[in-house]
């Protein structure tokens, strides 16, 4: 429930923004959006300032809703990058770096995929750290259905993201970058 304080009156309104602006005397209360809480409340020294600072306020959630439709359009119109072959890797963790890789073995749509696991070669091992390359040839787990952004990020989980793994080209075989990994003793 919003709170106005007494002896405001409904000033100002934007229904398109869910704007609305209550005053007394010089001072404005404004809330926006679903939040119950106020964005602001302010006392000006003169009508002038009230009202520059009002139209800046208001013009200023315009473009920012504006922005956030065009960014929507042009999300939902997006496909995802992936193909079927490519390697994404997630790599997190606190106090150890954990890598994991999925290869993209399907495409559905416009921006789902079906990612299986797959294992790692340790290319540098130094006990609890090292560095290491996705392996193509070892299966970990069962595949799932996961949904990319236009950049062919996915979520893995709520802590884990994965993008895409660079590489380059020897002849056909693809060369993937090393990725840093620890692991807490």
């Amino acid at each position: 429930m919003r709170t106005v304080p007494a002896g405001y009156t409904l000033f100002a309104s934007e229904p398109s923004l869910k704007v609305e602006v209550y005053r007394k005397d010089l001072s404005l209360k404004a809330f926006a959006g679903r939040s119950d809480k106020g964005r602001f409340h302010y006392r000006f020294p003169n009508e002038n300032e009230l009202d520059a600072y009002l139209s800046k306020w208001i013009e200023g959630l315009r473009s920012a809703f504006q922005a956030k439709v065009e960014q929507r359009a042009a999300e939902n119109g997006a496909t995802t990058p992936l193909e079927v072959g490519d390697v994404i890797c997630s790599s997190w963790g606190f106090e150890q770096t954990n890598v994991d890789y999925y290869l993209v073995s399907e495409r559905i749509g416009k921006k789902d995929v079906v990612l299986q696991p797959i294992g790692s070669l340790k290319t540098k091992d130094e006990g609890d750290r090292g560095n290491c390359i996705p392996d193509v040839n070892v299966l970990v787990g069962k595949p799932f259905r996961a949904r990319s952004n236009k950049d062919g990020v996915i979520r893995i989980s709520s802590y884990s993201y994965a993008s895409p793994e660079p590489y380059t080209l020897d002849g056909e075989t693809r060369m993937y970058r090393e990725r840093y990994w620890s692991s807490y003793a």
